[in-house]
């Protein structure tokens, strides 16, 4: 998307929630009402209950990991490129590598 947009604008125009179904996808509080998991945020003046808080810690514990394959994804020369095969082959292809990064952290 070009300018500066929040991830939540650009996920609405790219009409990804259509045809998904986004219950279980993970997101941050920016997320909130798209109908995916999402911490809970704290309402004016009040306090979150003792199981909101711990629900924040475990939803907190997944996204860092997402954040840190995210990060690590951004310093591969092969994401500043163009994709050179086929564009149908895109969804198998970063599946993989998705896949591959995975087994190597275990």
């Amino acid at each position: 998307m070009p300018g500066k947009r929040h991830d939540n604008y650009c996920l609405g125009e790219s009409l990804v929630l259509d045809d998904a179904d986004p219950l279980n996808w993970i997101g941050d509080k920016g997320f909130i009402g798209n109908g995916m998991i999402t911490p809970f945020r704290k309402t004016a003046g009040g306090e979150l209950l003792d199981w909101q808080k711990e629900f924040n810690i475990q939803v907190n514990k997944i996204r860092w990991v997402i954040e840190q394959v995210i990060a690590n994804f951004k310093t591969w020369r092969i994401m500043h490129t163009d994709y050179r095969r086929p564009v149908e082959t895109f969804t198998a292809t970063i599946s993989a590598v998705i896949g591959l990064h995975f087994y190597r952290m275990v």
